[in-house]
């Protein structure tokens, strides 16, 4: 599907950025995005977290908040926002 290739595009963007780095990619459907990523950050033993944002159209945007925003508000480990 475009969504999928979309994902691999941004995937393979994020090992060309952080090369050398020890990456873990994650697709998930859920509900509340930002609850779940703060979720597995809690679970898990991670030093660093990555973000694409994702881009919405104007009408979008000025309804849906921030994912990234949410974030970086309520995590512990440093933040990388990638636009």
């Amino acid at each position: 599907s475009d969504n999928y290739t979309v994902i691999e595009k941004q995937k393979i963007d994020l090992q060309r950025v952080l090369k050398g780095s020890i990456l873990e990619f994650r697709i998930e459907q859920c509900k509340d995005v930002s609850f779940r990523i703060l979720e597995l950050i809690e679970e898990g033993n991670y030093s660093m977290l990555a973000m694409m944002p994702h881009k919405y159209g104007i009408l979008k945007r000025l309804f849906k908040s921030s994912v990234t925003s949410k974030i970086a508000m309520k995590t512990s480990i440093p933040l990388l926002g990638i636009h």
